[in-house]
């Protein structure tokens, strides 16, 4: 039996090209439990997906027995032709979705023939004429209280104190320990070695953080509180015994957060490469683990790749689309790779495989130590592909995953190459990473050279081929204002208005310089936040964190579920950490 209901809905709704049209539906969750679903539009022949969407949230959480109401929008272009468009409201258990899931009743969107006039009452002209004669009225008054007295002028914005052209607002500290200070949520931050990654372990949509110090078994879980405070619901102090069955005893190991099993409660990767150590450590969604796949030191690593190689790398995806997240497995310098399925239980199944020696995948041998992988969306189709780059000799290739753990070169630049969108990947010092700038759910490339003031903003044209609409070549002058002239200067993506497209938060750790650019949506973006490199001397850094030491990180999340990303500021060995949300004015 579905998890969810959906018992009625309208049969009918008359709709027109001038206004949107409605239709509104009751979803019920029937099992006893709480459950995440996700509701979407199902057209038939005549109909188009992008004529309908979803008011509010399209995933959603419906307690045991709870009924929400569902509102599709109708909205027809101007040239879409008379007729009748069916369509039915489709709700998806997001834990199984491929078996559990249930639609509605059809619905028909009726539509006139061009050019169709509605009749309506002329109540609403005398209406318009009433609110025109009193604006009328009142616009003399104002001009005669107020013709006497001077326009004021707009005060000049500031470049050293940052450009707000959306709206008063700033970064502000919700959490501050300064330097020295004693971390978050117990963790004391007192080691240069100290690492600190967001997710969200117990799905309710806040990120939490994983905090840890390789070598010496510390390990904290810290549950976000929704204030900007944190709680510790695990901890292992230094010396501490690791996590899951896991000790964290080597200075070499690493720690990912992902989804191997689809509940939307990030669960663990932990290994050590060199050694074949390997564990899959499943939350309980109370801040414990439980290791669900287990391979101590020495072991023999997991879906037959041996991990046995310090260079070993690992890495999140899913590129069936499924919800559950699959690991990718490469030896950069030697051509080995592995594609590792999730099952869903904690073990995971090669469907690709290339040993070492091996020759890489999707044409690209892997065969430099420089070589670099990311996985990303390119054509929005759920899947994730691969971008494979080597920095310093132009190659690069975009892999489009097959949905069965293969994967298909859709653009290739073999060594020596002309990189991607006229950026030529040619410093060893590149650096790519994919983000949404646009907000049309294909993943763009953002490619930078720190310290030249080169970046490139690359736009995913949906076929495994990119546009550049931002190029600045090195020498450059950055973006947004920031000029990208420092080695150490490093840029992240995140969405910090919630808008959808994704900005950029650009730092230059020691210096104090930070700028927060907002995503214009053409490849553009513009300082919401701007602090030059003004050494010690005020202005520096962003919500009182200064930001004047090198070893300064800052790593987005949402730690309130506004779906606005906030900022964690720390200083590994300091015990400095700062937690900073943007509040409108």
């Amino acid at each position: 039996m579905p998890t969810f209901e959906i018992p009625d809905g309208p049969t009918s709704v008359d709709a027109s090209r001038s206004a949107a049209a409605t239709a509104t539906y009751n979803v019920t969750n029937t099992s006893p439990d709480t459950c995440d679903g996700r509701l979407s539009v199902v057209v038939s022949a005549g109909s188009k997906s992008e004529w309908f969407s979803i008011d509010g949230d399209r995933e959603r959480t419906f307690a045991a027995g709870e009924t929400q109401t569902a509102v599709v929008r109708i909205r027809f272009p101007a040239d879409a032709p008379e007729g009748e468009y069916r369509f039915r409201l489709r709700a998806i258990a997001v834990n199984d979705p491929d078996n559990d899931h249930v639609e509605g009743p059809a619905t028909v969107a009726r539509l006139g023939p061009v050019g169709t006039v509605e009749k309506k009452s002329l109540l609403w002209l005398w209406i318009l004429l009433g609110v025109l004669a009193a604006l009328a009225v009142v616009g003399g008054l104002y001009y005669l209280l107020n013709r006497e007295k001077p326009e004021q002028p707009i005060a000049p914005i500031s470049g050293k104190d940052g450009a707000k052209p959306e709206g008063p607002g700033a970064f502000a500290a919700v959490y501050q320990q300064g330097d020295p200070g004693n971390g978050i949520a117990g963790y004391d931050l007192h080691s240069p070695n100290d690492r600190v990654f967001a997710f969200d372990f117990n799905g309710d949509r806040k990120q939490d953080l994983f905090l840890y110090r390789p070598g010496t078994g510390a390990a904290f879980v810290a549950r976000s509180n929704g204030a900007g405070t944190f709680t510790a619901v695990y901890a292992q102090g230094d010396p501490g015994s690791g996590i899951a069955g896991y000790d964290l005893h080597s200075p070499n190991d690493r720690v990912i957060p992902f989804d191997f099993n689809g509940d939307r409660k990030q669960d663990l990767f932990l290994y050590r490469p060199g050694t074949g150590a390997a564990f899959v450590a499943r939350s309980n969604g109370d801040g414990t683990f439980t290791p669900v796949y287990a391979q101590g030191d020495p072991g023999s690593g997991i879906a037959s790749y041996d991990l046995r190689s310090p260079r070993d790398q690992a890495l999140a995806f899913d590129y069936d689309g499924d919800g559950k997240q699959d690991l990718l497995l490469y030896r950069p310098g030697s051509g080995a790779v592995f594609v590792a399925h999730s099952n869903g239980d904690g073990t995971f199944t090669a469907t690709y495989a290339q040993g070492d020696p091996g020759n890489g995948i999707a044409g690209y041998d892997l065969r430099s130590p420089g070589d670099r992988i990311l996985a990303f969306d390119y054509d929005g189709d759920g899947k994730d592909d691969l971008l494979l780059y080597r920095p310093g000799s132009g190659a690069a290739f975009v892999a489009h995953s097959n949905g069965n753990g293969t994967f298909t070169a859709t653009y290739a630049q073999g060594d020596p190459g002309n990189g991607i969108a006229g950026y030529d990947l040619r410093s060893s010092n590149d650096v790519v990473f994919a983000f949404d700038y646009n907000g049309d759910r294909k993943q763009d490339l953002a490619l930078y050279r720190p310290g030249t003031g080169a970046i490139f903003i690359a736009r995913s044209n949906g076929n495994g081929s990119f546009t550049a609409v931002y190029a600045q070549g090195a020498p450059g002058s950055g973006i947004a204002g920031y000029d990208l002239r420092a080695a150490n200067d490093r840029v992240i993506p995140f969405d910090y208005n919630g808008d959808g497209k994704q900005d950029l938060v650009l730092y230059r750790p020691g210096a104090g310089a930070v700028f927060v650019a907002r995503s214009n949506g053409d490849g553009t973006f513009t300082a919401v936040h701007a602090v030059g490199d003004n050494g010690s001397a005020a202005p520096n850094g962003i919500a009182g964190y200064d930001l004047l030491s090198s070893a300064d990180q800052i790593v987005p999340f949402d730690y309130d579920g506004d779906r606005k990303s906030d900022l964690f500021l720390y200083r590994p060995g300091r015990g400095a950490a700062w937690v900073a949300h943007w509040k409108r004015d």
